[in-house]
């Protein structure tokens, strides 16, 4: 039976550390419980992307469906000033698929029309343990930070629901991540349902869909290379004699960094 929440306040208390067991020892044993969660997403990039999204669980695989394949890229003119916010025409969007008892995720996405898949082994995320807790939709949760790839960010999980899984990539806390943002504003990512069940939510092959296979060092090269290589597409399609100039080009990922802490 599902559950609905509305946003609330967060509440605040002294924080104090603990040790989130191990992956291996959080993995160990395979759920028969399947779990279907419903996201309201923000990520503040340009232009800004708020989408419904799905977070699948079954058999120690947790699949996350962004829905963002709705997204149009727009232009807008002011003061002589041309701003292009691009977005990809992808028929699936993003999906996060983390493979817990096999220590491994894969991320598929489009850039410039483009499918690529990124196979990498499940990141490593050191979470502080909060004393705050709060209730949503008749759950407990509690309060933990980490900073991952760049970026601090807050979770509110439960651990009535016992399952080390979350938003996006956000895993490793003793129960569901239900609720997640970065101390900046750029990502939120707040439940409206919780689904509980027996029966597997996934489709029978995950890896179904064709696109490009790479790994971290290649999509963090793609990450670098990205400006630039946008800058080179817009030129190839502006009408003969027509002049670009790029006074400036700000990219900020919501991965900012792949060093480990």
């Amino acid at each position: 039976m599902g559950r609905s929440i509305l946003f609330s306040l967060l509440q605040t208390a002294a924080i104090w550390q603990l040790f989130v067991p191990s992956n291996g020892q959080l993995y160990a044993q395979e759920s028969k419980e399947s779990l279907t969660v419903a996201y309201k997403l923000f990520v503040n990039q340009t232009p800004a992307l708020e989408c419904d999204a799905e977070l699948r669980y079954s058999g120690n695989i947790a699949v996350f469906y962004w829905h963002d394949n709705e997204q149009e890229s727009r232009m807008e003119s002011e003061g002589g000033m041309l701003t292009l916010h691009l977005r990809d025409t992808d028929p699936v969007g993003t999906i996060n698929t983390l493979y817990l008892g096999e220590d491994r995720m894969t991320t598929r996405g489009s850039l410039f029309n483009e499918a690529y898949q990124l196979s990498e082994p499940l990141p490593e995320q050191h979470w502080t343990l909060g004393s705050a807790t709060k209730r949503l939709g008749g759950l407990l949760l509690n309060q933990a930070t980490t900073v991952f790839r760049g970026r601090t960010y807050t979770a509110w999980y439960a651990p009535d629901i016992p399952y080390p899984i979350g938003p996006w990539k956000l895993h490793g806390l003793p129960g569901i991540i239900l609720e997640a943002y970065d101390d900046e504003g750029y990502f939120q990512a707040t439940f409206t349902t919780v689904l509980r069940g027996e029966e597997s939510v996934l489709p029978p092959d995950l890896d179904f869909l064709p696109a490009k296979k790479m790994d971290l060092e290649a999509y963090q090269k793609l990450q670098q290379d990205m400006a630039q290589e946008l800058v080179q597409r817009i030129r190839a399609k502006l009408p003969r004699g027509t002049h670009l100039s790029v006074q400036e080009t700000v990219t900020d990922f919501l991965e900012r960094s792949f060093k480990k802490p």
